[in-house]
C-alpha cells in the first residue's frame, strides 16, 4: 500500500455483481508488458464505482476480469512546493484542499482548491476563518485556486474553517485542526512507519469509504504473509464477506454460498509504503490516547492524495488515518497489532 490506503485500486467483477478487492497491502501484478511487477493498491475501484453511481457521478464499470483504477492524473493535482502543510477533507461531494505556506507565526500564504468527485476544478469564492486556541483571529475571502496572504499572529492550536460562498459548491464547509507552527518530523519518520507496519504479523482495520453520499464500511483482518479476511457492509444493508489466501479468493454475499476464484496474484500484508511517494510531510499535533502518545502527521502523495495519520510516538504504528483524493474519501483505524488471528479457507 501507499501507506494504509494508496493511490491505485483493484476491482473484480464476478457473476454480474461487484466484488471488492480491498487489501491494505502490496499486491504484485504483472504490468502491461508482462514483465516488471507494479503495485496495485487501495482504494477499491468497484467500491468507488458503487459510491459514485449512488451520488450521481458517472463511473466506468470494471471489466470481466480485473480492472486497475489509476491514480488521479496531473490535471486533478494541485501545484505544491515542500515549504508548508496541506490538509484535505470532503464537504459532502466536494473535496476541500487547504494549503498553508510555510505554516508558522507571522506572514503566510494560504490557498484553497475545490474538486468535484471526478477531480474537476470547482470555481467560486471561499472564506477562510482562522481561530487560535478558541479565539477568532482573522478571516480572508478570495477565489478558490488563488494564493493570498494570511497573517498568523501567534503560535497555538489553530482551527481553520473553509466555506464555499458561491458556485457549484456554495455552502460546503470543512474545518481543519493543526498546531502552529507546523514542523518537519525527524528524518526517516515515514520509513520507520513503513518498517513498523511491514514488521507486523497480524493487525485489524476498520474503514469507511464514501464519495459524499452512501458509505461503505469495511472490517479487515490481516495475517502475514498473504492472508486477508474482510467484510463489506453495503449501503443496502447487505454484508459481503471475502477471504484471500495467496492467489485464492473466496466470496459470499450475505449468508449465501462461498464461491472460489483465482485472482492471478497474491498479496503482501501487513505492508506500508509511505516514504517513497510523499511530500509536505509535517507534524500537525500531539495527543494521548489510552496512555499512548500519538503524533499527527500530514502529507501528500503524488500531488493528489492527501493523508493525515495519527501514529504512536514510540512504536511508529498508525492508529487512525484519513485519506482524501478525488471522489474517494476514506477514514479508518488500526488495532490488534500481532494479536492472535487465524484465517483459513471456508
Amino acid at each position: 500500500m501507499h501507506g494504509p490506503c494508496g493511490d491505485r485500486a483493484q476491482a473484480i467483477r464476478a457473476k454480474g455483481t461487484f466484488h471488492h478487492f480491498a487489501i491494505h497491502g502490496t499486491i504484485a501484478r504483472m504490468n502491461d508488458t508482462g514483465h516488471r511487477p507494479q503495485r496495485i493498491l487501495l482504494p477499491v475501484a468497484a467500491a468507488a464505482a458503487i459510491l459514485m453511481a449512488a451520488c450521481g457521478v458517472p463511473a466506468s464499470t470494471p471489466g470481466p476480469a480485473a480492472t486497475v483504477a489509476r491514480a488521479p492524473t496531473a490535471s486533478s493535482s494541485i501545484p505544491l512546493s515542500d515549504t508548508g502543510v496541506t490538509l484535505a477533507r470532503n464537504a459532502d461531494k466536494t473535496l476541500v484542499i487547504l494549503s498553508l505556506d510555510p505554516g508558522r507565526r507571522g506572514g503566510n500564504r494560504v490557498r484553497v482548491d475545490l474538486r468535484d468527485p471526478l477531480g474537476a476544478t470547482v470555481l467560486g469564492s471561499v472564506r477562510v476563518d482562522l481561530a487560535l486556541d478558541g479565539t477568532a483571529v482573522g478571516s480572508s475571502t478570495f477565489d478558490a485556486g488563488r494564493t493570498v496572504p494570511l497573517v498568523v499572529p501567534r503560535a497555538g492550536h489553530a482551527e481553520m474553517t473553509v466555506t464555499a460562498l458561491d458556485g457549484a459548491a456554495a455552502g460546503a464547509s470543512a474545518a481543519f485542526s493543526l498546531d502552529l507552527p507546523v514542523a518537519r518530523p525527524p528524518a526517516g519518520t515515514l520509513a520507520a512507519i513503513d518498517a513498523a507496519t511491514s514488521g507486523l504479523r497480524t493487525m485489524r482495520e476498520t474503514q469507511a469509504v464514501t464519495a459524499g453520499g452512501p458509505v461503505l464500511h469495511f472490517h479487515f483482518e490481516y495475517l502475514a504473509p498473504d492472508r486477508v479476511h474482510y467484510t463489506t457492509l453495503l449501503p443496502t444493508g447487505v454484508t459481503d464477506e471475502t477471504i484471500l489466501i495467496g492467489r485464492d479468493r473466496y466470496d459470499r454475499e450475505g449468508s449465501g454460498p462461498w464461491t472460489k476464484s483465482d485472482i492471478g496474484f497474491g498479496s503482501k500484508v501487513p505492508s506500508s509504503d509511505f516514504a517513497p511517494h510523499s511530500t509536505r510531510v509535517r507534524v500537525i499535533g500531539h495527543e494521548t490516547v489510552d496512555g499512548q502518545e500519538l503524533v499527527g502527521i500530514s502529507f501528500v502523495e503524488n500531488a493528489a492524495v492527501f493523508y493525515t495519520i495519527w501514529v504512536g510516538a514510540q512504536d511508529h504504528l498508525v492508529r487512525r488515518y484519513e485519506m482524501m483524493t478525488m471522489g474517494h474519501y476514506m477514514t479508518g483505524s488500526y488495532s490488534g497489532f500481532d494479536a492472535p488471528i487465524v484465517i483459513t479457507a471456508p
